[in-house]
């Protein structure tokens, strides 16, 4: 079965909110730790993007941290804008299994990073897979 819960923060600190929002995320799904994870922030927390991911990977025990930078989110029936938010999507369950793949340049070289991203994702595919891209020119590195 799968398990899904939603947790987010309008702290202005950046470490904060990605703890909190991780957190709130695992409570709901009922989770001990999470498989995969959506994860949206706003530009206010761009200058600590490196550390957000970093938290949220160490609160939900995965490196299967997928998302990106958007104007505004919405959460557990909020509308979060112009402003500091985060928003997590904790995933779980038996039979799911995750896997993150990052290909940057999107910003300077977007064909070649369409490429580069249809050469990682081709041996991963089949016919019960789900595949989701979220184009972003910030470049969230997740490393």
């Amino acid at each position: 079965m799968l398990r899904a819960g939603v947790g987010y923060s309008v702290s202005s600190s950046t470490g904060d909110a990605a703890a909190q929002a991780a957190g709130a995320a695992l409570d709901q799904a009922g989770l001990p730790k999470a498989e995969a994870a959506l994860c949206f922030a706003t530009s206010a927390h761009a200058g600590a993007y490196p550390l957000m991911l970093r938290v949220v990977r160490e609160h939900l025990k995965t490196q299967n941290v997928v998302g990106c930078s958007a104007r505004g989110v919405i959460a557990t029936g909020r509308e979060m804008e112009n402003g500091a938010a985060i928003v997590i999507m904790a995933l779980g369950a038996d039979a799911l299994r995750a896997r993150r793949v990052f290909v940057p340049g999107l910003r300077e070289h977007p064909r070649k990073t369409a490429v580069k991203l249809a050469q990682s994702v081709k041996p991963l595919s089949g016919k019960t897979n789900l595949l989701l891209l979220f184009p972003d020119s910030y470049n969230v590195n997740p490393a």
